[in-house]
């Protein structure tokens, strides 16, 4: 993981800006959803399925989903979140 990370970050700002959403809100709260993309991360391998109940896919739609609770927060509390 920590290879991905390092490949993303010197692949540079482009990249990264196609992978990752990032917004500044006005709560002290982080909203993240980890496997919810749907693109490959230039320079990491693909994940060799160990055990019976290995998963190598994404967890789908769950970035959609954290986008539409950072919506609902921001109506319920008129807050940019």
């Amino acid at each position: 993981m920590l290879f991905c990370l390092t490949a993303l970050l010197l692949a540079g700002h482009a990249i990264a800006h196609d992978l990752v959403l990032v917004q500044a809100g006005e709560l002290p709260v982080i909203l993240t959803a980890p496997h919810g993309g749907r693109a490959d991360v230039p320079g990491c391998e693909l994940r060799t399925p160990v055990g019976p109940r290995f998963v190598t896919g994404s967890d789908l739609n769950t970035d959609l989903l954290v986008q539409e609770i950072a919506a609902a927060v921001g109506v319920k509390t008129a807050a940019r979140v």
